[in-house]
């Protein structure tokens, strides 16, 4: 930088950067490269997030170019940005309805829509012609972000007509899907039907214990460690994926066991089993 005259560091002076160093041309710090120019664009990825106020903790560089948003977009999209903050939404749900705006967005710039007052029902109803071969769940998911977002733009004074009421609407068949919940003797059937022999069968019949018991998700069940469960208290403490707020469950009899079953005599050997060895549960000897 000093070299070259730069007094602050971006992005474009770390491209310029590797290449001076591997004399290979790259579009920006994505996707995948070899282990040369890796080991230069790592360093420099950091101490641009730092710069960021980002902490430097570990991350994978994504394999896909970062989304750009189009200039003629930006103050409506960032101020969306801005509302699912204080909608409170969690991370995983933010991402999953930026995926379908990002490619809406982009849809409008490679048509030439130079505004949001620009945007029309015919529009709106080309970019959904490419969803044509897909799914009714995945297109109704597809429709309830567009309308998320056609709404905040009329209301926050983008536009002027809510769009979002000339949207169809997807029928979804009721029994097309596993259903959502499960009657009490379809669960015990389920349970009955695991081999508690084996330390597989220990292993599955706890995991789904907690998740008919506790209703708790699969990425919650993967997150819990044994200083997750009070023995003393009869309690299960953990931060929820995906709201990433902390709660507290019952350790209900039945879960503690079969989770100490597990642990004594299904769990592979590991520098833990001394302590494991000692678990009480909920007033078991």
């Amino acid at each position: 930088m000093k070299e070259k005259g730069y007094t602050t560091f971006n992005e474009q002076v770390g491209i310029e950067y590797i290449y001076s160093k591997t004399n290979i041309k790259v579009d920006g710090f994505w996707g995948g490269h070899n282990r040369k120019i890796n080991c230069i664009m790592k360093p420099l990825q950091n101490l641009l997030r730092a710069l960021d106020g980002d902490n430097i903790t570990f991350f994978i560089r994504s394999h896909i170019k970062p989304f750009e948003c189009p200039e003629c977009f930006s103050t409506e999209y960032f101020a969306f940005q801005k509302e699912f903050k204080e909608r409170d939404y969690a991370n995983a749900t933010i991402i999953s309805n930026n995926n379908t705006l990002h490619k809406f967005l982009y849809f409008l710039k490679e048509n030439d829509i130079p505004s949001s007052s620009a945007i029309t029902p015919e529009i709106i109803t080309e970019f959904l012609r490419g969803y044509a071969s897909n799914k009714p769940r995945y297109v109704s998911t597809v429709l309830y972000v567009l309308r998320n977002f056609l709404t905040f733009i009329h209301v926050s004074g983008f536009i002027s007509t809510n769009l979002a009421v000339s949207l169809p609407h997807v029928k979804i068949l009721r029994n097309a899907f596993i259903p959502h919940s499960w009657n009490t003797e379809d669960v015990k059937k389920l349970l009955t039907s695991i081999d508690r022999g084996c330390p597989k069968g220990k292993r599955d019949y706890a995991i789904l214990l907690v998740v008919t018991r506790l209703g708790l998700r699969v990425s919650d069940i993967r997150s819990l460690e044994l200083s997750s469960l009070n023995w003393s208290r009869r309690t299960v403490n953990l931060t929820v994926h995906k709201t990433k707020k902390a709660i507290e469950l019952p350790l209900l009899d039945d879960i503690g066991w079969a989770i100490i079953d597990y642990l004594k005599n299904g769990r592979p050997k590991t520098k833990f089993c001394e302590a494991s060895s000692s678990l009480r549960c909920c007033g078991g000897k």
